[in-house]
């Protein structure tokens, strides 16, 4: 494949013109698995309100998407975790 341009490649000023400019693409969603832990270890805890329970343990459902780019072939997205997480 082609590397595009410098002067091919479209530069947008705001997500207004992304979107504007955006088409649907083909794609899936797959679970790849799970992993549980404690809030704490998934969030930023100084964002909760203080009653909240940062130790309580909760499960996140690990996801990969692929999407299918009419032009630039096949896309791979790994939302999966770090093993820091683990």
């Amino acid at each position: 494949m082609q590397k595009p341009s410098k002067n091919s490649i479209k530069k947008y000023t705001n997500w207004e013109e992304v979107f504007a400019s955006a088409k649907p693409m083909e794609f899936n969603a797959f679970n790849t698995g799970r992993i549980n832990g404690k809030l704490k270890t998934y969030a930023e805890t100084t964002s909760f309100p203080e009653n909240v329970d940062n130790d309580i343990d909760l499960g996140c459902d690990m996801m990969a998407f692929s999407f299918k780019h009419p032009e630039k072939g096949d896309i791979l997205i790994d939302c999966g975790f770090s093993s820091s997480y683990w």
